[in-house]
């Protein structure tokens, strides 16, 4: 959803005024100011990312693979996998990779990932139900089904932020780079702040001086500033106007605190900076302007710069796009596009690993569904309904495999919900409201919006 702006302005794009706390678009949905909100029991430092891959990942190339030795493109008329791995840039070695100590495969595009196999938790034969992007987007940000192609509820962060009673201590408690945000009758606070990328951040928290530069620029400079006096007895019973006048002082407040020198990649000056391009392989040069392609690595190391320093709680990033490729592209453009965004996984968990913070902090890969295990008429792959997901961190279950897809056609098993084990009869479907759940409750926060229960084989 879009959030209404009373000023009339339009920066919907960049989301600046909702992550200041305006929100009203939420607070109008809601059934009053400040839902009743019951505080878990969780620790108030605990931080998230929700890393999405977009267009429908191939999971054979990366968390669901097959052995090419026994799925060779004979047996795919009897299995229904066909790999097709033989046609793969040769960068792509046609081989699964195995560890001794570990249940976990990964397919050739796991890239530089591979290495933190110990902390992971791979999550198979997720059940999508749909394979509509928008509606498996939606699905999997929410944790409830859509209503059409209508977002159902809040995004998850939106609902951790809500429950953490020391939301206000964090300057952007939920962060969303380039992924939908929602929130739906929740505080303020805990709606999300929507930009793309690193350099809409810097321009949106660093100050305009006196002669902005932009339309969008003095837009902003005048919301921080313009007062919203009323009269509280006859205008301002419901303290909207109260509320709109706190979030412009939050306005200022993110831009006084020069916040933005934290994402300021590219500056030259900065040695810090040096060091962050190098390890997610960021260029040097400028970007041209908002809105530009943004890379992996940047949307990765604004993960990391937002966690370490305090700055948000929950950051939502897309680390690939461009998975959608139903022609004979998914042998050229799907493995490098998941490969990238594998390897600024692999080096967002070296970061927070190197500040003491992977102890505290839980990532949650997913895409909106699979794609088909046979490749069709134009050599890609189409949507399929069974999908995967990726747990690392804080509350997950490390080194382990939950759920199956079945060895003909590739589809969801259901499963044990104690050891995760994949089961012929009986069991339960793995769904995203289960995932999701799961994720919440071991990490001390409450799933009631969610009605699901977390299952013991994904909690830690």
């Amino acid at each position: 959803m879009k959030h209404h702006n009373p000023f009339g302005l339009n920066l919907n794009r960049r989301g600046f005024l909702s992550a200041a706390g305006v929100g009203a678009g939420a607070v109008m949905l809601s059934n009053g100011l400040v839902p009743r909100m019951a505080h878990a029991q969780a620790a108030p430092d605990h931080r998230f990312v929700f890393a999405y891959f977009s267009g429908g990942w191939d999971t054979l190339l990366c968390l669901d693979p097959r052995n090419p030795s026994e799925f060779t493109e004979e047996a795919a008329r009897d299995t229904k996998i066909q790999l097709a791995w033989d046609r793969l840039d040769p960068g792509f070695r046609p081989e699964m990779t195995s560890f001794a100590d570990s249940p976990i495969t990964f397919g050739p595009a796991i890239g530089d990932f591979a290495r933190h196999y110990q902390k992971a938790c791979v999550v198979r034969g997720l059940s999508m139900d749909t394979v509509t992007h928008e509606v498996g987007r939606r699905y999997m940000i929410t944790g409830k089904m859509p209503a059409g192609l209508q977002a159902s509820g809040s995004a998850m962060p939106t609902r951790i932020v809500a429950q953490n009673a020391a939301a206000e201590g964090f300057a952007i408690p939920n962060l969303a780079s380039q992924v939908e945000t929602y929130n739906q009758g929740l505080p303020t606070i805990a709606t999300g702040m929507s930009v793309n990328g690193a350099s809409d951040l810097v321009f949106a928290l660093q100050k305009s001086g006196d002669a902005p530069k932009s339309s969008i620029e003095g837009h902003l400079a005048a919301y921080r500033a313009k007062a919203a006096p009323c009269d509280p007895v006859r205008l301002d019973r419901r303290g909207f106007m109260g509320l709109v006048r706190e979030s412009q002082v939050r306005a200022t407040d993110l831009v006084e605190n020069a916040l933005h020198t934290f994402f300021d990649f590219r500056n030259q000056q900065n040695p810090d900076m040096a060091a962050l391009r190098e390890r997610y392989g960021i260029g040097n040069a400028r970007p041209g302007g908002l809105g530009q392609a943004v890379t992996p690595g940047e949307q990765a190391a604004l993960a990391a710069q937002a966690l370490k320093n305090n700055v948000s709680q929950c950051v939502s990033i897309t680390l690939a796009s461009g998975l959608d490729t139903h022609d004979e592209n998914w042998a050229t453009d799907h493995p490098p596009s998941l490969q990238s965004g594998f390897n600024a996984l692999a080096a967002l968990i070296d970061d927070l690993e190197e500040a003491d913070l992977m102890s505290k902090t839980t990532i949650v890969c997913f895409s909106e569904f699979g794609r088909t295990s046979l490749l069709n008429t134009r050599d890609g792959r189409d949507h399929s309904l069974a999908s995967c997901a990726l747990l690392v961190g804080a509350g997950v279950p490390a080194n382990t495999v939950v759920g199956a897809t079945t060895d003909v056609g590739m589809n969801a098993m259901p499963i044990n919900p104690e050891s995760g084990e994949a089961i012929a009869t009986g069991g339960i479907t793995l769904t995203p409201t289960k995932l999701l759940a799961s994720v919440m409750q071991a990490n001390g926060y409450d799933p009631y919006d969610l009605r699901e229960q977390g299952l013991p084989c994904l909690m830690a």
